[in-house]
């Protein structure tokens, strides 16, 4: 609805494609490859294909370059949805879409949400509510979980109806979801949760998490501390 109104104000008003000659699919993908960052979000402002290639190469085995592109995705739409939030609403439905069904890959779709989510809460928050929905799925807990972590970091009062959820979180078995649940507990910022971080501040289990532009190797006890400082703040 956010976007529907923005775009009554769009000059000049339009739901035309974007489309530039100078694209092109090894244009997209050099441009990655150098971290050319400036020269992407210029032909994605002229090019809508250049999110749709980025989505499309979120399909890679490299865990690394996969969370690059999740990053990269959301620095293009929070550019786009300047003059065409009506192409982001779009991109964001497309990957909930990829998410939702039974036998399509969901790599990178609910962390790039919560990513484009997270650059313009203003716009796309109405997104998290649909977003949440992914926390019953158990084999998509982890994706869902830093998503809504990522976007707790920009807008802790979006990602509050999570609490709970994630809350049950910290006692799971797997290392990997116990550390980014409390991770994103942290970034919500609910003192209830405090105590049971505490238990976990001893958790020598290791894990990746993607923070600061870096794949970075923690313990889920380091995870628990650092969220219960920043609730603490």
């Amino acid at each position: 609805e956010k976007v529907k109104e923005k775009m009554k104000y769009t000059t000049p008003i339009t739901k035309t494609k974007l489309r530039s000659e100078h694209f092109s699919k090894e244009k997209v993908r050099k441009f990655v490859s150098e971290n050319n960052i400036s020269d992407l979000l210029s032909l994605a402002e002229e090019d809508s294909r250049v999110m749709n290639e980025l989505q499309r190469m979120l399909y890679t085995p490299d865990a690394h370059e996969r969370w690059m592109i999740i990053d990269l995705l959301g620095e293009v739409s929070k550019r786009v949805a300047e003059k065409r939030p009506d192409l982001i609403s779009k991109l964001i439905n497309n990957l909930l879409q990829n998410a939702a069904y039974p036998g399509a890959s969901a790599w990178g779709a609910l962390e790039a949400i919560g990513t484009i989510i997270s650059t313009n809460t203003g716009l796309f928050g109405e997104f998290t509510r649909p977003l949440l929905s992914f926390v019953a799925q158990e084999n998509l807990q982890r994706e869902v979980t830093w998503a809504i972590g990522k976007i707790a970091s920009t807008d802790p009062h979006l990602a509050r109806l999570a609490f709970r959820g994630l809350s049950t979180f910290l006692e799971n078995p797997d290392p990997v979801l116990r550390g980014y649940a409390a991770w994103a507990l942290g970034n919500i910022g609910f003192n209830d949760v405090i105590d049971a971080l505490k238990k976990l501040g001893s958790d020598e289990n290791k894990l990746m998490i993607w923070r600061d532009g870096d794949l970075q190797e923690v313990t889920v006890g380091q995870l628990a501390q650092e969220a219960i400082r920043k609730i603490k703040r």
